[in-house]
């Protein structure tokens, strides 16, 4: 399954990556993101694509999220 991330570099998200990055029904893990991960990770099923802007998508990065089963886009209280 090739899942879909947002809100990895706070503190709940990225759990929720470890606990993606470890179940072994996931394949792939997409995680956007407006900076890099810290500290940096490196895993098989990982691939971090850095967005400047959330509501505009290049094709490039439309075509890298084809075929997700599933998004977590995790927004925190602070942002609302």
């Amino acid at each position: 399954m090739k899942v879909i991330l947002t809100g990895t570099t706070g503190f709940i998200g990225s759990e929720v990556l470890r606990q993606a990055l470890l179940h072994p029904s996931i394949t792939t893990v997409i995680v956007l993101s407006r900076r890099a991960l810290s500290p940096p990770i490196s895993h098989p099923k990982l691939k971090v694509i850095i967005l400047a802007d959330f509501a505009i998508y290049p094709p490039e990065v439309l075509t890298q999220l084809d075929g997700a089963e599933a998004c977590i886009w995790y927004l925190p209280p602070s942002f609302l």
